[in-house]
């Protein structure tokens, strides 16, 4: 009995030291050093293509704007988000893409911060299945893909 009082007396006390030192501030530079799990940015670049340039994401999949949605507003939730996944993450700017235009908004579903291009969120067409596919162009005559400037190409498909 005596042994398990003391191992009791010597738990409780590890304890209490351990809560001690983590209540305590933490020094300058382990308050800046970043976490392990920190997500690589988002980038989004531009296509070529013979019909006009238009946003990709860095491995060349589609990005289309929603013409319902406001700027820096999702009206794209639930169903039409699995259909239509909302780009997110931390917006980098690709090659020829003004970092200016790119900024985030609140999904309204909690799903996150959605990325934006001149105010307008951006989502991928679960049908595409590869880069280069735009099989979401001109989609109901309101998801289109978007151009460098951040306007939606309502012309034909630039292939694919």
């Amino acid at each position: 009995m005596p042994l398990r009082r003391i191992a009791v007396i010597a738990t409780t006390a590890c304890t209490l030291a351990i809560a001690a030192c983590s209540s305590g501030e933490q020094t300058e530079s382990a308050s800046q050093t970043p976490s392990a799990t920190t997500e690589a940015p988002t980038v989004v670049s531009i296509r070529s293509a013979p019909t006009g340039d238009y946003l990709v994401d860095a491995s060349g999949r589609t990005l289309y704007l929603y013409t319902k949605d406001e700027p820096g507003i999702s009206k794209c939730a639930g169903q039409c988000a699995t259909q239509w996944p909302p780009l997110t993450g931390t917006p980098q700017a690709g090659p020829g893409v003004d970092p200016a235009q790119l900024g985030t908004a609140n999904r309204p579903d909690g799903g996150g911060q959605q990325i934006t291009f001149a105010g307008q969120p951006l989502y991928y067409f679960a049908q595409d299945m590869a880069a280069g596919d735009t099989k979401g162009q001109n989609k109901m005559q309101v998801w289109y893909l978007v151009d460098p400037r951040g306007e939606a190409i309502k012309t034909a498909a630039p292939g694919g």
